[in-house]
């Protein structure tokens, strides 16, 4: 799975589909960055240091530094996103210090990990006592989300209710789910 994200997903898989040009898309994923940005403020405290795990091209790591976010993007594609503010590599697989994210989001990741309990314990490990996660996954179940029904990308179709209980079963405690973007649900989570 991993070598479909590194090589394939970003360029020649989205290619197929007709997706957008990647500068279209890198500017259509700040506008959303923004959106998600303005939800998170007060969540997130600024000036802190976060991961954003599976960064694609970069727009939501931009967009937090330039919001004063010490941030800094985990992508396993190759050729997709900003090499200055990008990890290459996959969550698990890649040297990441333990105890040093004061937060970490996952935009649209979550779904695509065959094991989402081991990557919730590695999340779980990299965040500092009392940090805070923000999980952002697709709302399958309402007309904004249906969209995301991808089974050749999509893993998971978690209800609400369903990744709630995995992450507190994975450590944390959830504050919050919201959907600050139609069509989508964001679990607002602290290390627990």
């Amino acid at each position: 799975m991993v070598n479909f994200y590194e090589h394939e997903y970003h360029k020649k898989f989205q290619e197929q589909k007709g997706v957008i040009t990647y500068k279209d898309r890198y500017e259509h994923d700040c506008r959303v960055a923004d959106t998600r940005l303005q939800a998170y403020n007060g969540f997130l405290p600024r000036g802190t240091r976060g991961l954003d795990i599976g960064s694609s091209n970069s727009a939501f790591v931009h967009c937090a530094r330039a919001n004063g976010y010490q941030c800094l993007g985990l992508e396993p594609g190759e050729n997709i996103g900003d090499d200055a503010v990008t990890i290459r590599g996959a969550l698990g697989e890649t040297f990441l210090n333990a105890d040093h994210w004061d937060w970490i989001t996952m935009h649209d990741s979550v779904e695509h990990i065959v094991d989402m309990n081991l990557a919730l314990q590695q999340v779980w490990n990299l965040l500092v006592n009392k940090g805070r996660v923000v999980i952002d996954l697709p709302d399958y179940w309402k007309p904004a989300g249906q969209h995301h029904w991808k089974s050749i990308e999509h893993l998971w179709f978690h209800t609400a209710g369903q990744m709630q209980d995995i992450l507190h079963k994975n450590g944390f405690t959830v504050e919050a789910i919201k959907t600050p973007i139609p069509g989508q649900l964001v679990f607002y989570a602290v290390k627990a």
